[in-house]
């Protein structure tokens, strides 16, 4: 019976010892790989971001020639504004992520 129990206990402390050699990637590690890679996409499409402060000063606007996108920092999205809407229900983006370099326009 005292043999029994050991082996349980052993077998228990094996499972805690492989369990935390976890190779895996921490969230924070995945969420920093996340920012490296927004960053070397912008650099890479030589986007020029701008403050919401100075979208703003622009009349709500970017600039497409010089590639401007306005980042709202409190979420983390970037937005373009490619054209502006005269049906003011209707806005219209452009996603850089899309194969087929399509404008979208959503409902608000």
């Amino acid at each position: 019976m005292k043999k029994l129990g050991i082996l349980f206990a052993s077998v228990f402390l094996l499972g805690l010892v492989f369990q935390s050699c976890n190779n895996g990637k921490t969230y924070a590690e995945m969420k920093e790989e996340e920012r490296e890679a927004i960053k070397r996409f912008i650099e890479k499409e030589d986007i020029n971001v701008i403050s919401f402060d100075q979208f703003q000063e622009q009349d709500s606007t970017t600039n497409v020639d010089e590639n401007q996108f306005v980042l709202f920092s409190e979420t983390g999205v970037y937005m373009q504004i490619v054209e502006e809407g005269k049906d003011k229900s209707y806005t219209h983006y452009y996603d850089p992520y899309s194969k087929t370099k399509n404008h979208q326009c959503l409902p608000l």
